[in-house]
Parts: structure tokens; C-alpha cells; sequence
């Protein structure tokens, strides 16, 4: 599964992510009989490129992307509110895999966002998936 997902990961990290040198940026029109109204200058709103948009384009069922430094984890995460446990034994392409995929609890919902999202996913013994969380019961880790 991990070859798989190293397709679906972005070249650089979010936060490594540089925007282009000319920004796309986006003006709030108005109307002729809004501006001789002395209405405020229109907004720039500059655009960041979503390093994960590949990756939401490639299945619909993606809700977000979980990374946590210093950590293995590094997965999609699925919202499938029909059908909660679907991706519990799948792959992100839906194929059957043991170690399935990060999923958003029924009570968590993308569209409106709730305050608080709960992920669900396997403790493998590989340290795969949510595997390597018990490293946190290290208190020097």
C-alpha cells in the first residue's frame, strides 16, 4: 500500500510548498452603481496551490490528508458517511488491503466541518497506519 500512496504524495511537504512567482490572485468585482456608491476597494485574495489536489481528483472519497512529523503517519484519510467502515480493510483505489485506510468517524462531517473530526484507523505491528502512536507513551519521544 505504501507504493501506492507515494503517488498520492505531494514531491515537497505543505510546508515546504513555495508558490509560483506570480500568484494567482482574485478581485471582488462590483457593479458601476456600487462604485459610484464609494464602495471599499475590492479584496485580493491570493490563491495557495493544495498539494494534495491530485490526489483528492483521484478519489472522490478523500476528505482530508493526515501527516504528523517525526511519525510514519503520512495517509489520506476517507469520508464515506454511507458507509463508514468501507475503506476499513481497502486501499485508497478501493482494492482489499489488511491495513485499509485512515477513515472520519460517522460523527464527523466534512460538509458543514464539524468542530472536532475523529479518525479512526489499524494500530499495525508493523508501525504502519496508526502503528507507531504508542511511540508517544515515551515521554522523551
Amino acid at each position: 500500500m505504501e507504493e501506492s500512496l507515494d503517488a498520492l504524495r505531494p514531491t515537497e511537504s505543505p510546508a515546504e510548498t513555495v508558490p509560483s512567482s506570480e500568484p494567482e490572485t482574485i478581485a471582488t468585482a462590483t457593479t458601476e452603481s456600487a462604485a459610484e456608491e464609494a464602495v471599499p476597494a475590492p479584496e485580493e485574495v491570493t490563491r495557495v496551490p493544495n498539494p494534495y489536489a491530485d490526489s483528492f481528483l483521484a478519489n472522490e472519497d478523500m476528505g482530508a490528508w493526515l501527516q504528523i512529523p517525526g511519525t510514519g503517519i503520512d495517509y489520506p484519510v476517507m469520508w464515506t458517511p454511507r458507509d463508514e467502515s468501507y475503506y476499513l480493510y481497502r486501499a485508497f483505489d478501493g482494492s482489499e488491503n489488511k491495513n485499509g485506510c485512515l477513515i472520519l468517524d460517522t460523527d464527523s462531517c466534512l460538509d458543514p466541518l464539524s468542530t472536532n473530526l475523529i479518525i479512526h484507523g489499524h494500530n499495525m505491528k508493523s508501525g504502519a497506519m496508526f502503528g507507531n502512536l504508542t511511540d508517544y507513551e515515551d515521554p522523551d519521544f
